[in-house]
């Protein structure tokens, strides 16, 4: 395994440059008004919590490679989740969120508990607050121009987190929906920059209130694309022994404690 793609499965654990196209800032919508349009455009926030009691399963891609593997992700309110990587002859990539903790199983790291900047990553990935961009993590969000996303066009927002961290995301012009991010991340391999695509949004429904998230997600970092594909999402609450921790990281959250 070559350092290019320990790196891609590394992003993986965690979830390119883009041409921008110069407009007036008098032309600009307000970079609070994109956010809220993505959510409306999404079902609205309290649709986007319902959808986070679910079970995705699907499909984990990296084309260069030629390398497929079946993906199942678990996830419950507030912030829990769980997701397992199933790769035929290297073995089994296990990332876990809570409570603001993070941590990662693979074949190539090992177990290790995930600290920094990429914990930082996840809070402001998982954290329903963060998702929405509210204030209690967004220090600024200034809209700076448009650009262009598999042939549709999107405004740019940069974005500075509370944090110290700073990010672009992209909104539909025609939809609101969030086309994607970019982010450059400081990690164990080194500065990677990261460059996510939201792709085929699609509608799902739970208890009569309808949502969408994007069935196709690409990642490229570091100039190698992975891909995450949803074939199903089956909506409820996981059972309690799918969020169970496993025991090497058990041990390491316990020598942790006792530091």
């Amino acid at each position: 395994m070559n350092y290019t793609i320990k790196a891609q499965f590394l992003t993986l654990a965690l979830l390119a440059t883009t041409c921008s196209v110069g407009v007036a800032d008098s032309e600009l919508p307000a970079a609070r008004s994109l956010v809220d349009a993505h959510i409306e455009a999404s079902g609205g926030e309290q649709a986007m919590l319902r959808q986070m009691d679910s079970t995705t399963t699907g499909r984990f891609v990296m084309p260069a490679a030629g390398m497929e593997g079946q993906m199942t992700m678990y996830s419950r309110t507030p912030t829990e989740r769980v997701m397992m990587i199933e790769l035929e002859g290297l073995g089994t990539i296990h990332t876990g969120y809570a409570d603001r903790q993070a941590w990662s199983v693979d074949p190539f790291m090992g177990p290790r508990l995930i600290t920094g900047e990429e914990l930082t990553i996840q809070i402001e990935s998982n954290e329903p607050a963060a998702t929405i961009r509210s204030d209690e993590f967004v220090e600024s969000m200034t809209t700076t121009g448009t650009a262009e996303y598999n042939g549709e066009s999107c405004y740019e927002v940069e974005i500075v987190w509370k944090s110290g961290r700073e990010s672009t995301d992209c909104y539909s012009q025609d939809t609101g929906l969030l086309l994607a991010s970019t982010f450059t991340v400081e990690s164990p391999m080194g500065q990677m920059e990261t460059l996510t695509v939201f792709d085929e949004y699609k509608t799902f429904e739970r208890d009569g209130v309808e949502f969408k998230l994007p069935v196709t997600t690409n990642v490229t970092t570091m100039g190698q694309e992975q891909q995450l594909i949803i074939d199903e999402i089956e909506l409820g609450r996981p059972a309690d022994e799918k969020f169970a921790v496993p025991p090497a990281i058990a041990t390491l959250m316990e020598d942790k404690t006792a530091e």
